[in-house]
Protein backbone atom coordinates (compact mmCIF):
# COMPACT_ATOMS: atom_id res chain seq x y z
CA UNK A 1 0.00 0.00 0.00
CA UNK A 2 1.26 3.53 -1.02
CA UNK A 3 0.92 5.86 2.09
CA UNK A 4 -0.94 8.19 -0.29
CA UNK A 5 -3.31 5.81 -0.29
CA UNK A 6 -3.52 5.37 3.90
CA UNK A 7 -6.68 6.63 5.94
CA UNK A 8 -6.20 9.82 7.64
CA UNK A 9 -6.96 10.32 11.01
CA UNK A 10 -9.62 12.08 10.43
CA UNK A 11 -11.18 9.66 7.84
CA UNK A 12 -10.77 6.80 10.63
CA UNK A 13 -12.08 8.97 13.11
CA UNK A 14 -15.16 9.95 10.78
CA UNK A 15 -15.82 6.64 9.77
CA UNK A 16 -16.23 5.72 13.72
CA UNK A 17 -18.43 8.23 14.50
CA UNK A 18 -20.53 7.28 11.68
CA UNK A 19 -21.28 4.13 12.71
CA UNK A 20 -21.43 4.48 16.61
CA UNK A 21 -24.95 4.54 17.82
CA UNK A 22 -26.04 5.99 21.20
CA UNK A 23 -26.80 2.36 22.92
CA UNK A 24 -23.11 1.85 21.99
CA UNK A 25 -21.91 4.39 24.67
CA UNK A 26 -21.32 3.54 27.95
CA UNK A 27 -24.09 5.10 30.83
CA UNK A 28 -21.62 7.27 32.32
CA UNK A 29 -20.81 8.70 28.73
CA UNK A 30 -24.20 9.35 27.69
CA UNK A 31 -24.94 11.50 31.07
CA UNK A 32 -21.85 13.53 30.64
CA UNK A 33 -22.96 14.00 26.67
CA UNK A 34 -26.82 15.33 27.99
CA UNK A 35 -24.85 17.26 30.68
CA UNK A 36 -22.74 19.06 27.97
CA UNK A 37 -25.48 19.64 25.36
CA UNK A 38 -27.36 21.28 28.00
CA UNK A 39 -24.74 23.21 28.91
CA UNK A 40 -24.04 24.39 25.03
CA UNK A 41 -28.01 25.36 24.80
CA UNK A 42 -27.71 27.24 27.62
CA UNK A 43 -24.59 29.41 26.34
CA UNK A 44 -25.76 30.01 23.14
CA UNK A 45 -29.28 30.91 24.55
CA UNK A 46 -27.63 33.37 26.86
CA UNK A 47 -24.86 34.87 24.70
CA UNK A 48 -26.81 35.40 21.64
CA UNK A 49 -27.51 39.52 22.40
CA UNK A 50 -24.57 39.90 23.43
CA UNK A 51 -22.12 42.41 21.46
CA UNK A 52 -20.03 39.70 19.26
CA UNK A 53 -22.85 37.67 18.55
CA UNK A 54 -24.77 40.78 17.20
CA UNK A 55 -21.64 41.11 14.71
CA UNK A 56 -22.02 37.28 13.60
CA UNK A 57 -25.33 37.44 12.54
CA UNK A 58 -25.30 40.82 10.75
CA UNK A 59 -22.09 39.37 9.27
CA UNK A 60 -24.12 36.12 7.96
CA UNK A 61 -27.18 38.39 6.97
CA UNK A 62 -24.92 40.16 4.83
CA UNK A 63 -23.38 37.19 2.86
CA UNK A 64 -26.57 36.47 1.59
CA UNK A 65 -27.77 33.28 0.78
CA UNK A 66 -31.04 30.70 1.04
CA UNK A 67 -32.92 31.06 3.97
CA UNK A 68 -32.26 27.27 4.79
CA UNK A 69 -32.16 27.47 8.73
CA UNK A 70 -32.61 29.69 11.65
CA UNK A 71 -29.62 30.48 13.79
CA UNK A 72 -30.13 29.04 16.99
CA UNK A 73 -31.84 31.01 19.45
CA UNK A 74 -32.99 33.49 16.87
CA UNK A 75 -35.65 33.86 13.91
CA UNK A 76 -33.15 34.66 11.82
CA UNK A 77 -32.70 32.17 8.62
CA UNK A 78 -29.79 31.78 6.59
CA UNK A 79 -27.76 29.39 4.67
CA UNK A 80 -27.38 25.84 6.75
CA UNK A 81 -23.69 27.06 6.85
CA UNK A 82 -23.99 30.13 8.97
CA UNK A 83 -26.51 28.85 10.86
CA UNK A 84 -24.03 26.24 12.14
Amino acid sequence: MNLNDAPTIADTLSRFAAGLSWDDLPEEVRKITKLRLLDTVGVCLASRDMEYAKAIFDFAAEQGGPPEAAAFGTGARMPASWAA
